[in-house]
C-alpha cells in the first residue's frame, strides 16, 4: 500500500508538471512594465505559431532599423516636411536646413545651431536650433514619438498582409491598427507593438497581441554626443575661430593667387598694388580653403582622434567635450565636413573693395604720412554648413550607423557672429595704439642697411615697422666704422600681417 501511494503521488506530480508546461507554451501571460513605462517582457508563442511571431518580429526590426536610420541621416527627423521644415539648397544658409546632395530633395539635414535672421541682418538678429528632443516626456518633437509614428504606419507594408503564410494553410485576421511604443535606453532602442493577430491553422486557432525587440544601436549616447558638441560652439565658437584662423593663414603673403588677407601692408613704392577678384576669392575659399580644413576638426578622445598628432596647430584643431556624465565616446568615429556644392554667403570689405575689384589703399589717402605705403585692411563676412558625422560601427550587428548634425558657421567683419547683438558693423577707421609705443617693445633689433649695387654701408635710410593699418617711423640708420645701422625695439608680430620697410 506504501508502494502504490508513492507511485500515485508520482504519477499526480506529472499531470500538474504537464499542465503547467501546457500552460506555459499555450497562453499568452500579462506583459511586465517597469515604473518609466519600459516594457521588460512578454510571453512565449506556441510552437506552431512561431513562424508567425517570428515573421512578425523580423518586421518590426526591419521597419525600425529603417526610421532609425532616417532619425540619424537628418539631425533626429524622419520627416522634416511634417514639422515645416524646408531644406534649401541654392541658399543653404538662409533656412532651418540643408540639403546633403543638392540633386536629393529628400536628404534635408537640420541645423542644431544657426543664425536664424537673414545673412544681412544688422540689428535685433538672432540665432536658433532645430535641434529635437529625444525623449517623450521632454516635448515635441522629439525621437520616440517619431519612430513610433514611422513603425506605425509603416509595419504592414512589410508584413504584406501575411501572403507568404497563405500557402502554409494559415488563415490571419488582424482587426485593429498597430500601436507601438519606443523606449530609447542607454544601449539600444527597445520597441513594444500592440498588434492583434488572431490565427488559424488545421482548427487550431490562437491570438497574437504584444510583441517585443531590441534594436542594437546607441541612439541615446550618438544624441547626447552632438549635443555637446553643439554646446561646445554655442561656448566658444570654434568653429567661427577656425575659419578666421585659415583665412589669415591662406591670405599671407601678398600674392593674387591667394585669398586677401586679412591685414598687410607694403612700403615699395616702385612696385604695382596686388589686386584680387571677389568671385574667385569665393570660389578659392569654397574649394580650397573650406574642404580641405574642415575635416582637420576631431573631438578629444573619440575613436578616430589622432593623439599621436601633436602641436599647436592639431591642438587648436581639437574640441574638448565637458562630458558631465562621463560618458565613453572612444567607440565613435566624429568628422566635420565642408562639400564644395554647398553654396555659402560671403562678402569682403575694406577701403580698397571697389565692386569685384579688391585692392590696397594707397598713399592718395589724406592721412598716411608718406608715400609709397600700401594697406591691404580686409573684412570677411562668411557663412556656410557643417556636417557632424558621429558615426558607430558597432551598430546592428557591425552594420554601422551615422547621426548626422549641421552647424552653421557665421564670420561677420572677421569675428565670430554675436546672435545677441547685431549681425553686422560696420568696420572703423583705423585707429591708433599702443603699437608704435616705445615701451611695448619686447626685443631689441639690430637693423643694418647696405646699398644692393656696391655693397657698402648705406646710413640715413629711413625704417617704417608696419601692421595692418599703423605703420611706426623707428628712425635712420647711421654710419658707425664700417656698417650704418639702427637699432629698435619691435613688438612681436605674428605671420606675414607685418612688414619692415626701407626708404
Amino acid at each position: 500500500m506504501r508502494k502504490k501511494g508513492q507511485i500515485t503521488l508520482f504519477v499526480i506530480i506529472g499531470i500538474v508538471i504537464l499542465i503547467a508546461a501546457g500552460a506555459f507554451f499555450t497562453l499568452r501571460s500579462i506583459s511586465s512594465e517597469s515604473s518609466d513605462g519600459t516594457i521588460n517582457s512578454i510571453a512565449e508563442t506556441p510552437v506552431e505559431f512561431q513562424p508567425i511571431n517570428d515573421f512578425i518580429e523580423s518586421c518590426i526590426a526591419k521597419t525600425s532599423k529603417e526610421g532609425i536610420q532616417q532619425l540619424g541621416l537628418h539631425g533626429g527627423y524622419i520627416d522634416l516636411n511634417k514639422y515645416g521644415i524646408q531644406p534649401e539648397s541654392t541658399n543653404p544658409t538662409e533656412g532651418r536646413a540643408f540639403l546633403f546632395n543638392p540633386v536629393d530633395t529628400k536628404g534635408g539635414i537640420v541645423y542644431w545651431n544657426y543664425f536664424k535672421s537673414n545673412n544681412l541682418c544688422q540689428a535685433n538678429c538672432e540665432c536658433g536650433s532645430e535641434k529635437p528632443y529625444l525623449y517623450k516626456k521632454e516635448g515635441s518633437p522629439n525621437l520616440e514619438t517619431q519612430l513610433e509614428d514611422y513603425i506605425d504606419e509603416n509595419l504592414e507594408i512589410c508584413l504584406q498582409e501575411f501572403k507568404a503564410f497563405e500557402s502554409q494553410g494559415f488563415i490571419i485576421d488582424t482587426p485593429n491598427p498597430v500601436i507601438s511604443q519606443v523606449n530609447i535606453r542607454n544601449d539600444d532602442v527597445l520597441i513594444y507593438v500592440n498588434y492583434r493577430v488572431e490565427v488559424e491553422k488545421d482548427r487550431s486557432d490562437y491570438t497574437i497581441e504584444e510583441f517585443l525587440k531590441s534594436s542594437p544601436v546607441q541612439l541615446r549616447k550618438m544624441y547626447i554626443m552632438a549635443e555637446e558638441i553643439t554646446q561646445r560652439e554655442l561656448n566658444y565658437s570654434y568653429l567661427e575661430k577656425w575659419t578666421i584662423e585659415q583665412i589669415s593663414g591662406f591670405g599671407l603673403g601678398l600674392d593674387h593667387n591667394k585669398i586677401p588677407p586679412i591685414a598687410a601692408s607694403e612700403l615699395s613704392p616702385g612696385e604695382a598694388p596686388v589686386y584680387w577678384i571677389k568671385k574667385k576669392v569665393e570660389q578659392d575659399i569654397m574649394n580650397n580653403m573650406l574642404p580641405q580644413y574642415t575635416p582637420f576638426l576631431t573631438v578629444y578622445d573619440s575613436a578616430n582622434y589622432k593623439s599621436n598628432l601633436y602641436g599647436t596647430f592639431y591642438e587648436r584643431a581639437t574640441i574638448p567635450l565637458q562630458n558631465p556624465n562621463s560618458e565613453y565616446y572612444g567607440d565613435m568615429d566624429v568628422d566635420f565636413t565642408y562639400f564644395n556644392w554647398w553654396p555659402v554667403h560671403f562678402d569682403l570689405t575694406g577701403r580698397g573693395v571697389s565692386g569685384e575689384r579688391i585692392g590696397p589703399e594707397t598713399a592718395s589717402s589724406s592721412y598716411l604720412s608718406f608715400i609709397g605705403i600700401k594697406r591691404y585692411n580686409f573684412y570677411y563676412d562668411l557663412s556656410y554648413p557643417v556636417l557632424v558625422d558621429i558615426y558607430d560601427s558597432e551598430a546592428f550587428n557591425q552594420e554601422g550607423f551615422h547621426f548626422y548634425v549641421g552647424l552653421e558657421t557665421n564670420v561677420r567683419n572677421n569675428k565670430a557672429l554675436n546672435c545677441s547683438g547685431a549681425g553686422i558693423t560696420q568696420y572703423s577707421s583705423p585707429s591708433g595704439s599702443l603699437f608704435c609705443n616705445q615701451n611695448q617693445g619686447c626685443s631689441e633689433i639690430e637693423i643694418e642697411t647696405i646699398d644692393a649695387k656696391t655693397q657698402e654701408p648705406l646710413e640715413n635710410v629711413a625704417i617704417y615697422y608696419s601692421s595692418g593699418s599703423e605703420s611706426c617711423n623707428k628712425g635712420f640708420t647711421e654710419l658707425d666704422v664700417n656698417k650704418a645701422s639702427l637699432k629698435a625695439k619691435l613688438p612681436q608680430c605674428v605671420g606675414e600681417a607685418c612688414s619692415l620697410n626701407a626708404i
